[in-house]
């Protein structure tokens, strides 16, 4: 993906300005792919536990339909994915720190 939007971009310039303006494009690129790929896991990871809450709460009160249940064992996947990813996301800040 960033060679083929390197690639992409039509700068003019000397090298060093064409160097320069591809890497801002760049960087917009980047980080628009980031919020495509990864969203706000933060964010993500609220809602899926107040859902979460909402279900348990209603459960503990009466129990869930078939839908419901069904609903909160999707929940529980998407938690558990959005943690690989923050977890992910959090291990590689960590490593880019080192360099």
């Amino acid at each position: 993906m960033v060679k083929e939007k390197w690639q992409s971009y039509s700068v003019k310039g000397n090298d060093l300005t064409k160097f320069k303006e591809k890497l801002k494009l760049l960087n917009l690129d980047l980080k628009s792919w980031n919020m495509d790929v990864f969203g706000n896991l933060d964010t993500s990871k609220r809602r899926i536990l107040q859902e979460l809450e909402a279900l348990d709460s209603q459960y503990c009160s009466g129990g869930l339909a078939k839908s419901e249940r069904l609903r909160r064992l999707e929940l529980v996947s998407h938690l558990k994915e959005n943690d690989k990813k923050l977890e992910s996301l959090s291990s590689s800040k960590g490593k880019s720190k080192l360099f």
